[in-house]
Protein backbone atom coordinates (compact mmCIF):
# COMPACT_ATOMS: atom_id res chain seq x y z
CA UNK A 1 0.00 0.00 0.00
CA UNK A 2 2.83 2.43 0.91
CA UNK A 3 4.52 1.76 -2.42
CA UNK A 4 1.28 2.53 -4.24
CA UNK A 5 0.78 5.77 -2.26
CA UNK A 6 4.39 6.86 -2.78
CA UNK A 7 4.18 6.07 -6.47
CA UNK A 8 1.02 8.12 -6.78
CA UNK A 9 2.65 11.09 -4.99
CA UNK A 10 5.65 10.85 -7.30
CA UNK A 11 3.29 10.90 -10.26
CA UNK A 12 1.51 14.00 -8.93
CA UNK A 13 4.80 15.83 -8.27
CA UNK A 14 6.09 14.83 -11.70
CA UNK A 15 2.96 16.34 -13.27
CA UNK A 16 3.42 19.55 -11.31
CA UNK A 17 7.03 19.80 -12.46
CA UNK A 18 5.99 19.37 -16.09
CA UNK A 19 3.60 22.31 -15.66
CA UNK A 20 6.39 24.33 -14.05
CA UNK A 21 8.69 23.69 -17.00
CA UNK A 22 6.16 25.30 -19.34
CA UNK A 23 6.85 28.69 -17.71
CA UNK A 24 10.00 30.68 -17.09
CA UNK A 25 11.73 30.14 -13.77
CA UNK A 26 12.53 32.43 -10.85
CA UNK A 27 15.10 31.32 -8.30
CA UNK A 28 14.73 32.44 -4.71
CA UNK A 29 17.74 34.12 -2.99
CA UNK A 30 18.54 31.15 -0.73
CA UNK A 31 18.69 28.75 -3.68
CA UNK A 32 20.85 31.14 -5.69
CA UNK A 33 23.22 31.68 -2.78
CA UNK A 34 23.63 27.94 -2.26
CA UNK A 35 24.36 26.95 -5.86
CA UNK A 36 26.83 29.83 -6.18
CA UNK A 37 29.03 27.89 -3.75
CA UNK A 38 29.16 24.86 -6.07
CA UNK A 39 31.90 24.40 -8.65
CA UNK A 40 30.15 22.63 -11.50
CA UNK A 41 29.24 23.22 -15.16
CA UNK A 42 25.64 22.52 -14.14
CA UNK A 43 25.79 25.47 -11.73
CA UNK A 44 27.06 27.63 -14.62
CA UNK A 45 24.13 26.51 -16.79
CA UNK A 46 21.64 27.34 -14.02
CA UNK A 47 23.20 30.79 -13.66
CA UNK A 48 22.57 31.40 -17.36
CA UNK A 49 18.90 30.62 -16.77
CA UNK A 50 18.84 32.95 -13.77
CA UNK A 51 20.15 35.77 -15.92
CA UNK A 52 17.22 35.68 -18.33
CA UNK A 53 14.24 38.04 -18.08
CA UNK A 54 11.50 36.71 -15.84
CA UNK A 55 8.02 36.40 -17.32
CA UNK A 56 4.73 37.11 -15.55
CA UNK A 57 3.91 33.54 -14.65
CA UNK A 58 7.04 32.68 -12.72
CA UNK A 59 7.63 29.74 -10.44
CA UNK A 60 9.62 30.12 -7.26
CA UNK A 61 12.46 27.63 -6.80
CA UNK A 62 13.89 27.42 -3.29
CA UNK A 63 15.88 25.09 -1.09
CA UNK A 64 13.95 22.41 0.77
CA UNK A 65 13.99 21.05 4.30
CA UNK A 66 15.70 17.98 2.86
CA UNK A 67 19.35 17.94 1.81
CA UNK A 68 18.67 16.23 -1.53
CA UNK A 69 15.60 18.21 -2.66
CA UNK A 70 14.37 21.56 -3.92
CA UNK A 71 10.95 23.11 -3.38
CA UNK A 72 8.78 25.02 -5.85
CA UNK A 73 5.34 26.54 -6.11
CA UNK A 74 3.32 24.76 -8.81
CA UNK A 75 2.46 26.79 -11.87
CA UNK A 76 -1.29 26.69 -11.17
CA UNK A 77 -0.69 28.53 -7.87
CA UNK A 78 1.56 31.28 -9.21
CA UNK A 79 -1.23 33.65 -10.22
CA UNK A 80 -2.33 33.94 -6.60
CA UNK A 81 1.08 35.05 -5.30
CA UNK A 82 0.94 38.51 -3.73
CA UNK A 83 3.49 41.28 -3.37
CA UNK A 84 3.55 44.03 -0.75
CA UNK A 85 4.80 47.60 -1.27
CA UNK A 86 7.54 47.96 1.35
CA UNK A 87 9.14 51.34 0.60
CA UNK A 88 7.99 54.92 0.09
CA UNK A 89 6.11 55.84 -3.11
CA UNK A 90 9.25 57.52 -4.51
CA UNK A 91 10.25 54.16 -6.02
CA UNK A 92 7.14 54.19 -8.22
CA UNK A 93 7.16 55.58 -11.76
CA UNK A 94 3.70 57.09 -11.85
CA UNK A 95 4.53 59.64 -14.57
CA UNK A 96 6.11 57.03 -16.83
CA UNK A 97 3.03 54.82 -16.46
CA UNK A 98 0.76 57.78 -17.27
CA UNK A 99 2.89 58.56 -20.34
CA UNK A 100 2.59 54.97 -21.54
CA UNK A 101 -1.19 55.06 -21.08
CA UNK A 102 -1.59 58.43 -22.81
CA UNK A 103 0.60 57.51 -25.79
CA UNK A 104 -0.72 53.93 -25.91
CA UNK A 105 2.82 52.54 -25.91
CA UNK A 106 1.96 50.01 -23.19
CA UNK A 107 -1.39 48.57 -22.19
CA UNK A 108 -2.16 49.65 -18.63
CA UNK A 109 -5.37 50.49 -16.76
CA UNK A 110 -6.08 53.34 -14.37
CA UNK A 111 -2.77 54.71 -13.07
CA UNK A 112 -2.59 55.49 -9.35
CA UNK A 113 -0.03 55.84 -6.53
CA UNK A 114 0.15 52.97 -3.99
CA UNK A 115 1.04 53.47 -0.35
CA UNK A 116 3.34 51.45 1.84
CA UNK A 117 1.67 48.15 2.71
CA UNK A 118 -0.42 48.00 -0.48
CA UNK A 119 -0.95 44.36 -1.49
CA UNK A 120 -1.14 43.49 -5.16
CA UNK A 121 0.35 41.47 -7.99
CA UNK A 122 3.11 41.79 -10.54
CA UNK A 123 1.41 41.79 -13.92
CA UNK A 124 4.57 41.98 -15.98
CA UNK A 125 8.25 42.86 -15.80
CA UNK A 126 9.00 45.44 -18.48
CA UNK A 127 11.68 44.54 -21.00
CA UNK A 128 14.31 46.96 -22.27
CA UNK A 129 12.50 47.19 -25.62
CA UNK A 130 9.20 48.00 -23.92
CA UNK A 131 10.81 50.72 -21.80
CA UNK A 132 12.49 52.26 -24.83
CA UNK A 133 9.17 52.22 -26.63
CA UNK A 134 7.67 54.22 -23.76
CA UNK A 135 10.63 56.54 -23.20
CA UNK A 136 13.82 56.00 -25.24
CA UNK A 137 16.94 56.03 -23.06
CA UNK A 138 20.43 54.54 -23.06
CA UNK A 139 20.23 54.09 -19.27
CA UNK A 140 17.63 51.30 -19.06
CA UNK A 141 20.23 48.62 -19.78
CA UNK A 142 22.41 49.81 -16.88
CA UNK A 143 19.73 49.20 -14.24
CA UNK A 144 20.39 46.36 -11.82
CA UNK A 145 17.94 43.48 -11.80
CA UNK A 146 16.45 44.47 -8.44
CA UNK A 147 15.74 47.96 -9.81
CA UNK A 148 14.00 46.78 -12.95
CA UNK A 149 10.50 48.15 -13.44
CA UNK A 150 7.42 45.97 -13.19
CA UNK A 151 3.75 46.60 -13.87
CA UNK A 152 2.16 46.41 -10.40
CA UNK A 153 -1.62 46.16 -9.97
CA UNK A 154 -3.88 46.16 -6.89
CA UNK A 155 -7.54 46.28 -5.86
CA UNK A 156 -8.36 43.44 -8.27
CA UNK A 157 -6.68 45.21 -11.17
CA UNK A 158 -8.45 48.54 -10.69
CA UNK A 159 -5.25 50.51 -9.99
CA UNK A 160 -1.89 50.21 -11.72
CA UNK A 161 1.62 51.70 -11.69
CA UNK A 162 5.21 51.02 -12.71
CA UNK A 163 7.38 50.29 -9.69
CA UNK A 164 10.90 49.06 -8.95
CA UNK A 165 11.12 45.40 -7.98
CA UNK A 166 13.18 46.42 -4.94
CA UNK A 167 10.11 48.19 -3.56
CA UNK A 168 8.07 44.98 -3.43
CA UNK A 169 8.25 42.08 -1.01
CA UNK A 170 7.24 38.63 -2.20
CA UNK A 171 4.73 36.85 0.04
CA UNK A 172 4.55 33.10 -0.55
CA UNK A 173 3.92 32.18 3.08
CA UNK A 174 0.35 31.07 2.36
CA UNK A 175 1.35 28.84 -0.54
CA UNK A 176 2.22 25.23 0.00
CA UNK A 177 5.35 24.31 -1.91
CA UNK A 178 6.09 21.01 -3.60
CA UNK A 179 9.34 19.14 -2.96
CA UNK A 180 11.27 17.43 -5.73
CA UNK A 181 14.60 15.61 -5.92
CA UNK A 182 17.31 18.03 -7.00
CA UNK A 183 18.85 15.57 -9.48
CA UNK A 184 15.60 15.03 -11.35
CA UNK A 185 14.84 18.75 -11.27
CA UNK A 186 18.23 19.75 -12.68
CA UNK A 187 18.05 17.08 -15.40
CA UNK A 188 14.58 18.12 -16.54
CA UNK A 189 15.02 21.90 -16.38
CA UNK A 190 18.36 21.90 -18.20
CA UNK A 191 17.16 19.43 -20.82
CA UNK A 192 14.19 21.75 -21.38
CA UNK A 193 16.63 24.66 -21.79
CA UNK A 194 18.68 22.76 -24.37
CA UNK A 195 21.58 21.56 -22.19
CA UNK A 196 22.85 18.00 -22.11
CA UNK A 197 24.74 16.66 -19.10
CA UNK A 198 25.84 13.10 -18.39
CA UNK A 199 24.51 11.11 -15.42
CA UNK A 200 27.99 11.35 -13.86
CA UNK A 201 27.92 15.17 -14.04
CA UNK A 202 24.43 15.30 -12.54
CA UNK A 203 25.43 12.93 -9.73
CA UNK A 204 28.48 15.10 -9.00
CA UNK A 205 26.29 18.20 -8.80
CA UNK A 206 23.78 16.46 -6.52
CA UNK A 207 26.56 15.35 -4.14
CA UNK A 208 27.94 18.88 -3.97
CA UNK A 209 24.44 20.28 -3.48
CA UNK A 210 23.81 17.91 -0.58
CA UNK A 211 27.18 18.81 0.95
CA UNK A 212 26.36 22.51 0.75
CA UNK A 213 22.95 21.92 2.31
CA UNK A 214 24.51 20.07 5.24
CA UNK A 215 27.14 22.79 5.59
CA UNK A 216 24.44 25.47 5.49
CA UNK A 217 22.27 23.78 8.12
CA UNK A 218 25.31 23.19 10.29
CA UNK A 219 26.44 26.81 9.93
CA UNK A 220 23.07 28.22 10.96
CA UNK A 221 23.18 26.09 14.11
CA UNK A 222 26.47 27.74 15.13
CA UNK A 223 25.07 31.26 15.56
CA UNK A 224 24.75 32.64 19.07
CA UNK A 225 23.65 35.99 20.49
CA UNK A 226 25.78 37.20 23.38
CA UNK A 227 25.59 40.18 25.73
CA UNK A 228 27.53 41.99 28.43
CA UNK A 229 31.14 41.01 28.97
CA UNK A 230 30.94 38.43 26.20
CA UNK A 231 30.84 41.30 23.71
CA UNK A 232 34.18 42.47 25.01
CA UNK A 233 35.51 38.91 24.89
CA UNK A 234 34.59 38.23 21.27
CA UNK A 235 35.89 41.57 20.02
CA UNK A 236 39.39 40.53 21.11
CA UNK A 237 41.56 38.99 18.40
CA UNK A 238 42.38 36.06 20.70
CA UNK A 239 38.80 34.84 20.09
CA UNK A 240 39.23 34.73 16.30
CA UNK A 241 39.71 31.34 14.67
CA UNK A 242 41.80 32.90 11.88
CA UNK A 243 43.08 36.45 11.44
CA UNK A 244 41.85 37.20 7.94
CA UNK A 245 38.97 38.85 6.15
CA UNK A 246 37.12 41.86 7.54
CA UNK A 247 37.16 40.21 10.98
CA UNK A 248 40.94 39.90 11.01
CA UNK A 249 41.26 43.49 9.78
CA UNK A 250 39.01 45.03 12.46
CA UNK A 251 40.47 48.13 14.11
CA UNK A 252 38.81 47.18 17.41
CA UNK A 253 40.43 43.72 17.75
CA UNK A 254 43.39 44.83 19.86
CA UNK A 255 43.84 44.28 23.58
CA UNK A 256 44.20 48.01 24.26
CA UNK A 257 40.67 48.47 22.82
CA UNK A 258 39.04 46.29 25.47
CA UNK A 259 38.11 49.17 27.84
CA UNK A 260 36.30 51.01 25.03
CA UNK A 261 33.38 48.57 24.94
CA UNK A 262 31.73 49.68 28.19
CA UNK A 263 28.98 51.39 26.21
CA UNK A 264 28.04 47.96 24.82
CA UNK A 265 28.65 45.91 27.93
CA UNK A 266 26.64 48.15 30.28
CA UNK A 267 23.53 48.30 28.04
CA UNK A 268 22.64 44.63 27.50
CA UNK A 269 18.94 45.34 26.99
CA UNK A 270 19.77 47.47 23.93
CA UNK A 271 23.05 46.12 22.58
CA UNK A 272 24.04 42.51 21.99
CA UNK A 273 26.21 40.73 19.44
CA UNK A 274 25.67 37.91 16.96
CA UNK A 275 28.65 35.56 16.72
CA UNK A 276 29.37 32.64 14.40
CA UNK A 277 31.32 30.03 16.33
CA UNK A 278 33.64 27.37 14.99
CA UNK A 279 32.04 23.95 14.74
CA UNK A 280 32.06 22.10 18.06
CA UNK A 281 34.69 19.36 18.13
CA UNK A 282 36.70 20.94 15.31
CA UNK A 283 40.31 19.78 15.51
CA UNK A 284 43.36 21.71 14.32
CA UNK A 285 46.85 20.30 13.86
CA UNK A 286 49.89 21.91 15.48
CA UNK A 287 53.56 21.03 15.08
CA UNK A 288 55.59 20.69 18.30
CA UNK A 289 58.66 22.90 17.77
CA UNK A 290 60.86 20.65 19.92
CA UNK A 291 59.90 17.20 18.66
CA UNK A 292 58.40 18.00 15.27
CA UNK A 293 55.44 15.88 16.25
CA UNK A 294 52.03 16.81 14.84
CA UNK A 295 49.59 17.35 17.69
CA UNK A 296 45.83 17.55 17.13
CA UNK A 297 43.99 19.83 19.54
CA UNK A 298 40.31 20.77 19.60
CA UNK A 299 39.45 24.37 18.79
CA UNK A 300 37.35 25.78 21.59
CA UNK A 301 35.30 28.96 21.83
CA UNK A 302 36.58 30.63 18.65
CA UNK A 303 34.54 32.69 16.18
CA UNK A 304 34.67 33.28 12.45
CA UNK A 305 32.26 36.22 12.38
CA UNK A 306 30.45 38.81 14.47
CA UNK A 307 27.94 41.65 14.12
CA UNK A 308 26.45 44.01 16.70
CA UNK A 309 22.71 43.72 17.26
CA UNK A 310 20.89 46.91 18.28
CA UNK A 311 17.38 47.41 19.68
CA UNK A 312 16.19 50.85 18.62
CA UNK A 313 13.52 53.09 20.13
CA UNK A 314 10.89 51.43 17.91
CA UNK A 315 11.71 48.01 19.31
CA UNK A 316 13.32 46.86 16.06
CA UNK A 317 16.33 44.54 16.08
CA UNK A 318 19.02 45.77 13.70
CA UNK A 319 22.12 43.80 12.74
CA UNK A 320 25.05 46.15 12.16
CA UNK A 321 28.00 45.64 9.82
CA UNK A 322 29.02 41.99 9.45
CA UNK A 323 32.66 41.10 10.12
CA UNK A 324 33.75 37.66 8.87
CA UNK A 325 36.88 35.64 8.16
CA UNK A 326 35.27 34.19 5.04
CA UNK A 327 33.20 36.52 2.83
CA UNK A 328 30.84 33.66 1.95
CA UNK A 329 29.59 33.64 5.55
CA UNK A 330 27.97 37.06 5.10
CA UNK A 331 24.99 35.37 3.42
CA UNK A 332 24.56 33.09 6.45
CA UNK A 333 24.41 36.15 8.72
CA UNK A 334 21.73 37.64 6.47
CA UNK A 335 19.77 34.40 6.51
CA UNK A 336 20.04 34.27 10.30
CA UNK A 337 18.73 37.85 10.38
CA UNK A 338 15.84 37.01 8.04
CA UNK A 339 14.95 33.96 10.10
CA UNK A 340 14.73 36.08 13.27
CA UNK A 341 13.13 39.18 11.77
CA UNK A 342 16.26 41.36 12.17
CA UNK A 343 16.99 44.31 9.91
CA UNK A 344 20.47 44.50 8.39
CA UNK A 345 22.64 46.77 6.23
CA UNK A 346 22.33 46.45 2.47
CA UNK A 347 26.11 46.80 2.10
CA UNK A 348 28.67 45.77 4.70
CA UNK A 349 30.45 49.11 4.91
CA UNK A 350 31.28 51.87 7.39
CA UNK A 351 28.74 54.38 6.05
CA UNK A 352 25.98 55.55 8.34
CA UNK A 353 23.49 56.18 5.53
CA UNK A 354 23.57 52.70 3.99
CA UNK A 355 19.94 51.54 3.50
CA UNK A 356 18.54 48.80 5.73
CA UNK A 357 17.04 45.56 4.49
CA UNK A 358 14.30 43.33 5.86
CA UNK A 359 13.77 39.87 4.37
CA UNK A 360 15.85 40.84 1.32
CA UNK A 361 13.77 43.96 0.66
CA UNK A 362 15.28 47.43 0.89
CA UNK A 363 13.62 49.86 3.28
CA UNK A 364 13.07 53.54 2.61
CA UNK A 365 15.48 56.25 3.70
CA UNK A 366 13.20 57.21 6.56
CA UNK A 367 12.80 53.60 7.70
CA UNK A 368 16.59 53.22 7.65
CA UNK A 369 17.07 55.82 10.37
CA UNK A 370 18.12 54.18 13.65
CA UNK A 371 17.84 55.77 17.08
CA UNK A 372 18.93 53.93 20.20
CA UNK A 373 17.95 55.47 23.54
CA UNK A 374 20.85 55.03 25.99
CA UNK A 375 20.74 56.45 29.55
CA UNK A 376 20.78 60.25 29.56
CA UNK A 377 23.83 62.25 30.72
CA UNK A 378 26.00 59.14 30.84
CA UNK A 379 29.66 59.21 29.89
CA UNK A 380 31.89 56.16 29.60
CA UNK A 381 35.19 57.18 31.12
CA UNK A 382 37.20 54.27 29.70
CA UNK A 383 36.67 55.42 26.12
CA UNK A 384 34.44 54.66 23.16
CA UNK A 385 34.71 52.22 20.23
CA UNK A 386 34.79 53.06 16.56
CA UNK A 387 31.26 52.73 15.19
CA UNK A 388 30.39 51.81 11.62
CA UNK A 389 26.79 53.00 11.59
CA UNK A 390 25.56 54.73 14.76
CA UNK A 391 28.21 57.43 14.66
CA UNK A 392 26.30 60.34 16.21
CA UNK A 393 26.12 60.47 20.00
CA UNK A 394 24.39 63.09 22.16
CA UNK A 395 25.36 62.57 25.79
CA UNK A 396 22.76 64.81 27.39
CA UNK A 397 19.87 62.97 25.70
CA UNK A 398 21.54 59.56 25.46
CA UNK A 399 20.62 59.24 21.76
CA UNK A 400 22.92 57.17 19.56
CA UNK A 401 21.91 57.39 15.91
CA UNK A 402 22.93 57.17 12.27
CA UNK A 403 21.02 60.38 11.49
CA UNK A 404 23.07 63.55 11.33
CA UNK A 405 21.62 66.42 13.36
CA UNK A 406 22.59 69.70 14.97
CA UNK A 407 21.94 68.21 18.41
CA UNK A 408 24.74 65.65 18.32
CA UNK A 409 27.73 66.13 20.60
CA UNK A 410 30.20 63.70 19.08
CA UNK A 411 31.07 61.77 15.96
CA UNK A 412 32.18 58.26 16.92
CA UNK A 413 34.91 57.42 14.42
CA UNK A 414 37.90 57.44 16.75
CA UNK A 415 40.05 54.31 17.03
CA UNK A 416 41.91 55.44 20.15
CA UNK A 417 38.94 55.39 22.52
CA UNK A 418 38.44 59.13 22.57
CA UNK A 419 35.10 60.78 21.97
CA UNK A 420 36.04 62.15 18.60
CA UNK A 421 34.61 65.52 17.66
CA UNK A 422 33.59 66.07 14.08
CA UNK A 423 36.27 64.60 11.83
CA UNK A 424 35.56 67.27 9.21
CA UNK A 425 36.23 70.40 11.24
CA UNK A 426 38.12 68.91 14.19
CA UNK A 427 35.44 70.12 16.57
CA UNK A 428 35.83 73.82 15.80
CA UNK A 429 32.45 74.03 14.13
CA UNK A 430 33.80 76.04 11.18
CA UNK A 431 35.81 75.31 8.03
CA UNK A 432 37.44 77.45 5.36
CA UNK A 433 34.89 78.81 2.95
CA UNK A 434 35.04 76.61 -0.17
CA UNK A 435 33.60 79.36 -2.38
CA UNK A 436 36.18 82.11 -1.79
CA UNK A 437 38.98 79.82 -0.56
CA UNK A 438 38.98 81.67 2.74
CA UNK A 439 39.68 85.13 1.23
CA UNK A 440 36.27 86.66 1.83
CA UNK A 441 35.96 87.83 -1.80
CA UNK A 442 35.04 86.21 -5.10
CA UNK A 443 35.31 87.19 -8.74
CA UNK A 444 32.38 89.34 -9.78
CA UNK A 445 29.90 87.02 -11.54
CA UNK A 446 28.54 89.92 -13.62
CA UNK A 447 31.79 91.01 -15.33
CA UNK A 448 33.85 87.88 -14.55
CA UNK A 449 36.62 89.97 -13.04
CA UNK A 450 37.28 92.27 -16.02
CA UNK A 451 35.64 95.10 -14.03
CA UNK A 452 33.09 96.06 -16.69
CA UNK A 453 32.26 96.00 -20.39
CA UNK A 454 33.92 97.60 -23.41
CA UNK A 455 33.01 101.25 -23.80
CA UNK A 456 30.73 101.63 -26.79
CA UNK A 457 31.64 105.32 -27.18
CA UNK A 458 35.35 104.73 -27.90
CA UNK A 459 35.06 101.05 -28.76
CA UNK A 460 37.58 100.29 -26.04
CA UNK A 461 40.34 102.44 -27.54
CA UNK A 462 40.31 104.72 -24.46
CA UNK A 463 40.91 107.83 -26.64
CA UNK A 464 39.03 109.53 -29.45
CA UNK A 465 39.76 112.31 -32.00
CA UNK A 466 39.40 115.87 -30.74
CA UNK A 467 35.80 116.92 -31.41
CA UNK A 468 36.98 120.49 -32.02
CA UNK A 469 39.75 120.11 -34.61
CA UNK A 470 39.33 116.46 -35.50
CA UNK A 471 43.08 116.10 -34.93
CA UNK A 472 44.10 118.44 -37.70
CA UNK A 473 44.98 121.71 -35.83
CA UNK A 474 48.29 121.78 -33.93
CA UNK A 475 47.22 125.07 -32.35
CA UNK A 476 43.84 123.76 -31.14
CA UNK A 477 43.10 125.13 -27.68
CA UNK A 478 40.69 122.24 -26.89
CA UNK A 479 43.19 119.41 -27.31
CA UNK A 480 46.33 121.50 -26.96
CA UNK A 481 47.42 120.34 -30.37
CA UNK A 482 47.42 116.62 -29.46
CA UNK A 483 44.62 115.87 -31.83
CA UNK A 484 42.92 113.42 -29.38
CA UNK A 485 41.35 113.27 -25.93
CA UNK A 486 40.55 110.66 -23.30
CA UNK A 487 37.13 109.19 -23.93
CA UNK A 488 34.71 111.22 -21.80
CA UNK A 489 32.38 108.20 -21.44
CA UNK A 490 34.88 105.80 -19.86
CA UNK A 491 37.37 108.46 -18.69
CA UNK A 492 40.10 106.84 -20.74
CA UNK A 493 39.70 103.39 -19.22
CA UNK A 494 38.30 101.67 -22.30
CA UNK A 495 35.59 99.95 -20.24
CA UNK A 496 32.44 101.03 -18.45
CA UNK A 497 32.49 100.10 -14.76
CA UNK A 498 30.38 97.03 -13.83
CA UNK A 499 27.35 98.08 -11.85
CA UNK A 500 27.67 94.97 -9.63
CA UNK A 501 31.28 95.38 -8.47
CA UNK A 502 31.62 99.13 -9.35
CA UNK A 503 34.65 98.39 -11.48
CA UNK A 504 36.63 96.60 -8.77
CA UNK A 505 36.42 93.15 -10.43
CA UNK A 506 35.47 91.24 -7.29
CA UNK A 507 32.76 91.31 -4.65
CA UNK A 508 32.23 90.08 -1.11
CA UNK A 509 31.64 86.32 -0.97
CA UNK A 510 27.93 85.72 -0.53
CA UNK A 511 28.53 82.29 1.03
CA UNK A 512 30.58 83.38 4.02
CA UNK A 513 29.60 87.08 3.80
CA UNK A 514 33.27 88.02 3.85
CA UNK A 515 34.00 86.13 7.08
CA UNK A 516 36.33 83.69 5.27
CA UNK A 517 34.85 80.68 7.15
CA UNK A 518 31.51 78.85 7.16
CA UNK A 519 29.73 76.48 9.53
CA UNK A 520 30.99 72.92 9.22
CA UNK A 521 28.69 71.05 6.83
CA UNK A 522 29.18 67.81 8.79
CA UNK A 523 28.28 68.97 12.29
CA UNK A 524 26.37 72.23 11.85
Amino acid sequence: MNKIVNGYLDFINESKLELLLEAKIQFMPRFTSLINRINSPIKDALEEIIGKDVDVNTNFIDISTKDDSISFIPDDKVDSVNYVVTAEPFITYHTLASTAKRNKTYSIGQVAEPTEGTIGKIVHQLTIDELNNILPSDNWEDWKDEDRLVHFSWSNGRYNVFIKKSGLKLDVSDHKSTEYKVGKFVNKILTKAGYNFTPVQIEDFVNKYKAQMKLRNNTLSRFEIVKGEDIRKYYLVDSYFVKKGSLGGSCMKHKYCQPYFDIYVYNPELISMIILKVEEGYVEDYVDEDTGEVISLPVEDKITGRALLWTDNKGRKIMDRIYVSDTADIEFFKEFANKNGFLYKKEQDFNEDTPLMLNNVQLSKEESIIKVQLPENTEYDNGYPYMDTLKYYTIRTGILTNEESKDKDYYLEGTDGNLSPCSFCGGGGEVDCPECLSTGIIECPECEGVRGETCDFCDGRKIMPCPSCDGNDPDCDFCKGKGELNCPECDGEGIIDCERCLGVGDIQCNICNGDETVDCPECR
